[in-house]
């Protein structure tokens, strides 16, 4: 990749980081905040979101750029990215993933397929089969589990997942999810043992998700 890619990349980072802690604490005040007032609540979440958003994008960029993957790629998983980590802060404050997080992140790839069909020239019906196909799955597995487990999973996790699917279809899909649910089972089993937690006690899933996903950028997936 080009420098000015790592460069614009970077500011995408810190301005993700802040976005993130602007919207959720405007999310939670139910509130449009001005920047500066959701700033001074959340001072300490503000460094860590900006630490943490341009830390993981030059650890990607990084990584992608000796895949020599694609730069719309990498833009395209770098905002997915930072829209889970905005669902995760949500998610764990209110238990709740704002629509608008889901819906922009389906927006992206939703630009980015087009892109990759008008300009990379890749076969519409296979780059939009294997998107369609992993969106469809999560949403109906996630669905079947939700009625279940008579509302262990959110409407919002089940939304989440499914846009994930678009991004990288079935196999990537199932990959994030066990990493995921792995971790979340882990978390819940030792809530249980240390009696931190009762069995109908509920998790936020959007951080594991988020970790799943991370996981899945730097060690599994070679995102080309």
């Amino acid at each position: 990749m080009h420098i000015s890619v790592y460069i614009i990349m970077m500011l995408a980072a810190l301005l993700g980081g802040c976005a993130a802690v602007w919207y959720q604490q405007s999310y939670i005040d139910e509130k449009l905040l001005p920047p500066a007032d959701a700033f001074k609540r959340n001072k300490l979440l503000l460094c860590c979101s900006a630490v943490l958003c341009a830390g993981i994008t030059v650890t990607l960029l990084i990584l992608w750029g000796k895949r020599a993957v694609p730069a719309s790629a990498a833009v395209q998983n770098l905002l997915l990215w930072y829209g889970v980590w905005c669902a995760a802060i949500t998610d764990f404050r209110v238990k709740k993933i704002p629509n608008a997080v889901v819906l922009t992140v389906l927006g992206v790839r939703c630009l980015g397929i087009l892109w990759e069909i008008l300009a990379e020239k890749k076969s519409i019906a296979e780059t939009l089969i294997f998107g369609l196909i992993g969106m469809a799955f999560g949403f109906v597995f996630f669905l079947i589990c939700g009625l279940i487990s008579k509302g262990g999973i959110g409407g919002g996790d089940m939304k989440l997942f499914a846009a994930i699917g678009l991004y990288f279809g079935l196999i990537g899909l199932l990959r994030i999810m066990i990493y995921s649910m792995l971790l979340s089972a882990v978390v819940s089993i030792f809530l249980l043992v240390t009696h931190k937690a009762k069995m109908k006690s509920t998790l936020p899933m959007a951080p594991f998700i988020l970790i799943g996903l991370t996981a899945y950028y730097i060690f599994l997936s070679n995102l080309e």
